[in-house]
């Protein structure tokens, strides 16, 4: 038996089949072969960083005449009226101690003052008084001594009246 060629079925070949089975063996191929220029770009890099954690306790005190106070008690009769604040950094870090003492109603010539204790104390007599300083970690009690002035000189023509004296120790960490 002899076959026609007419009886043969064709063969019809998907084209869109065969494009996509040709881009991808093409994809493959140079992907081998690009693979290695893209590794001579590539870098890599290692860092790492912590947070410091620490302990930070930071006390202070006021005293007049070694009793404690909560707030500064002044009789205004004319005179010089002391106080100290003993402030004790008990942190792992160091501190900046910022102490204010600050006339805020100028009702009074009060003249103020702060300063270190065993320093000197000729700093200028102003309405607000400020002094700041570092306390090293651990340091233990460093006391600061508060001046407040009323002057004698014209002291009848203040009877009666009040004035509001703010003090405020601000500390903070230096890292």
């Amino acid at each position: 038996m002899r076959k026609d060629k007419k009886s043969r079925k064709p063969v019809y070949y998907n084209i869109p089949m065969t494009m996509a089975c040709v881009l991808f063996c093409l994809t493959l191929f140079t992907t081998h072969f690009t693979g290695g220029l893209y590794a001579r770009y590539t870098a890599t890099d290692t860092a790492d960083d912590a947070a410091r954690v620490a302990k930070f306790s930071v006390k202070h005190l006021l005293k007049e005449n070694a009793e404690e106070r909560t707030q500064l008690n002044v009789v205004m009769v004319p005179g010089q009226y002391k106080y100290t604040v003993d402030v004790t950094n008990n942190s792992e870090v160091d501190v900046n101690c910022t102490i204010t003492l600050e006339n805020t109603t100028d009702n009074l010539p009060l003249q103020l003052k702060v300063y270190k204790e065993g320093a000197s104390d000729a700093e200028i007599d102003a309405a607000t008084a400020v002094y700041s300083g570092n306390l090293d970690a651990n340091s233990g009690t460093t006391t600061y001594v508060l001046c407040v002035t009323f002057p004698q000189e014209n002291a009848n023509s203040y009877i009666n009246m009040l004035d509001v004296v703010e003090f405020s120790v601000l500390t903070e960490q230096i890292d």
